[in-house]
Formats: C-alpha cells, structure tokens, sequence
C-alpha cells in the first residue's frame, strides 16, 4: 500500500489514490462527517457537513433525496476544501481528481448515482444560501446572491446539535433513505 492512507474511526486503512470498498465503512462516515465542520467551521455554531446532507435531504424531490444525501460523502476520507482553495487553485483541481475517484467508489458502494443529477447541484446551492444567510454574517453575500436564480433559502431554521445526535441522526436518515431505494 502506498503511504497515501488515513486510518479511519473504525481502524480501517484508506488509501485515498487507490480507495477500495473493504475501504469503506458507514460507520466511519457518520462519525466523520458528524464532527467535519461547513465553511472551515466559521459559523455561528459548530455545523457538519451531516447535517448539511440531513438537512437537504428533505427538502430535494423524491427521486433525489439518497443521491443527495451521499453527496458529499467523500469528505469523510479526504476532508472538505473551501471554495476558493477548490475551484481556483492548482491543488484544488488535483484535490477534485481525487475526489472524484473517491465518490466513484462510494457509488459503487453505496449504491448512488455516479454523476450528480441536476437537482442535487441546484438544491446543494440552496442549503448552501440557507446556510450562509443563518450561520454568517456576511451582507456581502446576501446582496450578491439574493437575486441568484434557484438560490433561494430553504423554509427551515438550522440548530445546533450535538456530535453524538448529529451522528445518530446521520444514521437514522441513512437508514430511512436506503429502505426507500
């Protein structure tokens, strides 16, 4: 094995260049991504990117709701990125081969789509502007985003839990959207 791996909650070995699905293990996703903060944790309160997906999760059709759900699910081996580190910077676009290679896997594993449907993407930038108008203060981006088309908050108010809710929560909603598959 290459020395490109991280141990996991539950002690697996995850190689991120080379990620096999012996690999993966939800309980070591639920436990990541539960204490993984959104926005490089600069929120109001300490917020993870399950209950981004939690959240999201109801509010996206039907048809989208697991896919949405296991969007993100890469974050719990190889970390979140902010924006501008992923989007306009060299290690941003190796950070998103990798990425990418990683969510392959988890599909394969888990069972989700391969590419990301539209809806995911417009209801992501949703959560994102409701997540931003609730855990930020930034006037900035309200005035810049509040005339973006499909940007428009989602009708729910975002709480603190904590890490052992979130995680069970996590779980719980897994569970619930993978019976419906």
């Amino acid at each position: 094995m290459s020395e490109a791996w991280i141990e996991t909650f539950t002690g697996k070995a995850f190689n991120i260049l080379d990620p096999q699905p012996d690999m993966v293990c939800l309980e070591d996703i639920a436990h990541s991504l539960s204490m993984l903060p959104r926005y490089t944790g600069h929120t109001k309160f300490p917020y993870p990117v399950a209950q981004h997906l939690r959240v999201g999760s109801y509010f996206i059709p039907d048809p989208y709701k697991y896919d949405y759900f296991c969007h993100d699910f890469s974050e719990a081996y190889l970390n979140d990125m902010s924006r501008p580190l992923k989007h306009f910077t060299k290690c941003g676009k190796e950070y998103r081969k990798i990425e990418r290679r990683v969510q392959l896997l988890l599909s394969d594993v888990f069972g989700f789509s391969k590419s990301e449907p539209k809806a995911v993407k417009l209801y992501d930038n949703r959560m994102l502007y409701t997540e931003k108008f609730q855990l930020k203060s930034g006037v900035k981006f309200r005035r810049e985003w509040a005339a973006a088309e499909g940007r428009e908050p989602l009708a729910v108010t975002l709480v603190y839990n904590d890490f052992w809710t979130q995680k069970q929560m996590f779980l719980d909603r897994f569970e619930e959207l993978k019976g419906k598959r």
